[in-house]
């Protein structure tokens, strides 16, 4: 393996690393929803889901996109 590949590949693997990452990962594979609907499935205060999903999406695990007031 390429070593600029393994860097990225070990970059994403610790950017899931943590269990509420995890846990989001888990509810977003079977649908799209808000901070506000992710917080009522795996009970973290939305400030923290807020940040976990902002790590995400700068290593390029997730993306957002805008629906009126709402980002999905």
């Amino acid at each position: 393996m390429d070593i600029k590949i393994a860097q990225k590949v070990a970059e994403v693997l610790k950017a899931v690393g943590h269990p509420a990452r995890l846990q989001i990962i888990e509810v977003l594979e079977k649908q799209e929803l808000t901070v506000g609907r992710i917080e009522g499935l795996i009970h973290y205060p939305q400030a923290v889901i807020s940040r976990h999903l902002s790590i995400m999406k700068d290593k390029g695990i997730l993306e957002c996109r805008r629906e009126g007031t709402s980002v999905f």
